[in-house]
């Protein structure tokens, strides 16, 4: 089920209804103005009058300017309205609580999509979606923690275990250098989303470090690195990986 909505969206019955009718109709004309549902798919209506009596629907259909609807919904109580009374599409509770559902049964479906012993929890309280992944060998040591609040995004730092940047575990990898290194990177977004990372490097210039394949660095040249000490390296990619653009963000930072 969504939960659709429209801007601005306000008219007055036609006609009057009892508290009974599953059906009302609104000016001629005006039904545009209001979502046009269809199974599973609702929306809601408030009707209110001068009298300040209030009664919140659920509109589960709309034939032109026929709403096909549930009465008394949201705390509310069915009654009788006359014509002219205001019909409009407001945010209400219901509304906001089945959007949170929609969003969270969202998430519990992407959590199906994951594999290689991923696993996805949501927290039905504050929408917090955990990914944790576990198995044998160097994957037994990643796991990651996606947190939305406030709209901020918050992830793990990831010890790399071994020379592959996984974008599935998190986007700040850190790696000490101890011989020549080739790097890589898997699990790239599709083309039209844009993917970056921080690669924060110990010793990255104590030995020959080889690139992944479409890195572009500025001038050309990839950077010199510290052979004994710490750099901080960005990236960021937007057409599957094909090119990246490489950053030196700190240099033998202390």
């Amino acid at each position: 089920m969504a939960v659709l909505y429209t801007n601005n969206a306000s008219t007055a019955l036609a006609a009057g209804i009892n508290n009974s009718v599953t059906s009302l109709s609104v000016s001629s004309g005006t039904g545009a103005l209001f979502p046009n549902p269809s199974n599973p798919d609702i929306f809601y209506a408030t009707l209110t009058d001068s009298s300040g009596n209030v009664e919140i629907v659920r509109v589960t259909a709309r034939s032109t300017d026929t709403f096909t609807v549930v009465r008394g919904q949201d705390g509310t109580s069915a009654r009788s309205w006359s014509a002219g009374a205001l019909v409009e599409l407001r945010v209400t509770k219901a509304m906001l609580d089945d959007i949170k559902t929609d969003v969270q049964a969202a998430l519990r479906a992407a959590a199906n999509t994951f594999t290689n012993n991923q696993t996805v929890s949501v927290n039905n309280a504050t929408s917090a979606l955990t990914l944790t992944q576990a198995g044998s060998g160097p994957a037994a040591t990643l796991s990651g923690r996606l947190v939305m609040s406030s709209g901020s995004m918050l992830e793990a730092r990831v010890a790399m275990g071994a020379s592959d940047i996984d974008l599935r575990a998190g986007n700040y990898f850190t790696r000490t250098i101890s011989g020549a290194t080739t790097l890589t990177v898997s699990n790239v977004p599709a083309a039209g989303t844009a993917a970056s990372f921080i690669l924060d490097l110990t010793n990255g210039g104590s030995a020959t470090i080889t690139w992944w394949s479409g890195v572009k660095w500025a001038g050309g040249t990839a950077p010199t690195l510290t052979s004994s000490g710490r750099d901080v390296l960005g990236f960021f990619t937007h057409d599957a990986g094909t090119t990246w653009t490489g950053l030196l963000l700190g240099k033998d930072v202390k």
